[in-house]
């Protein structure tokens, strides 16, 4: 009776070169693996310059989709047997360009902490009365910066404040000393 126990790797460099040989062994011409967190970089570093390999980053996001169960010893059974022996067309695949991968998920991650932060500024703001966001589209904006570094220079009159106004925001001048009429008292607040 034939066993039916699946072979199994761990993330190190020497177990990782140890699958290397058995794909090779196996004459295995394709290997998609799911680009989930950073798991997959280890793998597909030591892999990707194998001859007639071609190495393939599965869209998490499209794997999860698939049905079967979802742990890392029986993901890759559940993947359609297409997948398995041949990789085009199985799922869309993620840039297979490690540095674009990276770059692409760090200007991500930056842009996603740039907007935590303007909220945060934004309900500082808020809290001292002060409307900003209700007259300008962007309160970090040539505009709302100015105003910003005005504010945490001590500049508290609204009037003043509104005059530092850029283009189209100048028109809304009004609205501006309205939206900057608050309370905001607190010294240790600074801009750079």
């Amino acid at each position: 009776m034939r066993s039916h126990r699946r072979p199994t790797w761990g993330s190190t460099t020497n177990q990782i070169l140890t699958l290397r040989g058995h794909l090779v062994a196996e004459q295995v011409s394709c290997v998609a693996m799911e680009a989930n967190a950073d798991y997959w970089k280890p793998f597909y570093y030591l892999l990707e310059d194998l001859d007639g390999v071609e190495v393939v980053l599965v869209n998490a996001r499209e794997a999860k989709k698939l049905p079967g169960r979802k742990t890392d010893v029986s993901d890759a059974p559940g993947w359609p047997s297409s997948a398995r022996t041949s990789c085009p067309g199985f799922v869309r695949a993620t840039p297979t360009d490690p540095e674009l991968r990276d770059l692409t998920r760090t200007r991500t991650a930056i842009t996603r902490e740039r907007s935590r932060e303007v909220r945060r500024l934004e309900q500082l703001l808020e809290d001292a009365g002060i409307k900003l966001s209700s007259v300008a589209t962007d309160i970090v904006g040539v505009s709302g910066r100015a105003t910003l570094h005005a504010l945490s220079d001590g500049e508290r009159d609204p009037v003043l404040l509104a005059d530092l106004a850029q283009r189209r925001l100048r028109a809304k001048t009004p609205q501006l000393v309205e939206a900057l009429t608050g309370r905001f008292t607190w010294s240790g607040w600074s801009c750079a």
